[in-house]
């Protein structure tokens, strides 16, 4: 019984990626790859996770078994590598298809941390991720704004401090974005949500100006 509810998941993910495939193909695809010029940034249809980020424990990670992305834009802006890319699931309910704007972003003061508006996530038997050890955050001593968000962070005081800052201003103006930084890497997405191709500049140059607030000093190096 085992073995056949494995290969029936096994098959289920494969016909996942085939969809991905044939979705590469759309109109979509051609949109975002006509925009990397702009971005100076290279595209890619469909992409394996990198190494970095295979082994970051990004809580959207754990939720899900696929290791490929399509529509993968890379460059560098700012002196940061970014990577915005359509990343693909099996939700509760249904499929759901985000767009991640992923950005290369030094040690912060608080550690590993995450802003979310969802329930966290637990790793499943196919996810070889290991959580992140995080701590709530006391969202009684915080401003009304954040009532109702699952705050964490390795310290979170560190991590209150910034929510009444700057960053906090910034989370305030993006009340729906989902944020987390793990590994030197700063992920921010809308569940469930594709960034309309016209719309993805923007969303860099405000991803960008996040990781400034969290980490002033440009990384060195880039994604391996």
């Amino acid at each position: 019984m085992t073995f056949v509810l494995t290969l029936g998941i096994l098959l289920l993910m494969a016909a996942g990626l085939l969809a991905m495939l044939s979705l590469g193909r759309d109109s979509r695809s051609q949109a975002i790859q006509a925009l990397a010029p702009a971005l100076d940034a290279d595209f890619s249809r469909l992409a394996a996770l990198d190494r970095d980020l295979a082994r970051t424990p990004f809580a959207l990670f754990l939720r899900g078994q696929i290791r490929h992305v399509r529509n993968q834009l890379a460059g560098r802006r700012a002196e940061r590598y970014f990577k915005i890319v359509d990343y693909s699931l099996l939700g509760d309910q249904a499929p759901e298809d985000q767009t991640l704007v992923l950005v290369q972003c030094g040690p912060v003061q608080c550690g590993s941390f995450c802003i979310s508006h969802h329930k966290a996530a637990k790793a499943d038997a196919f996810t070889d991720l290991t959580p992140e050890k995080r701590i709530r955050c006391k969202t009684d001593q915080l401003p009304d704004w954040v009532q109702g968000l699952r705050i964490e962070a390795e310290k979170p005081h560190a991590l209150e401090i910034w929510l009444q800052g700057k960053g906090g201003k910034w989370i305030q103006r993006h009340p729906t974005l989902e944020v987390e930084w793990s590994n030197g890497l700063l992920l921010v997405y809308r569940r469930d949500c594709l960034i309309d191709p016209e719309q993805m500049s923007e969303a860099l140059q405000q991803v960008l100006e996040l990781a400034d607030l969290i980490e002033k000093k440009p990384p060195e190096g880039g994604f391996s």
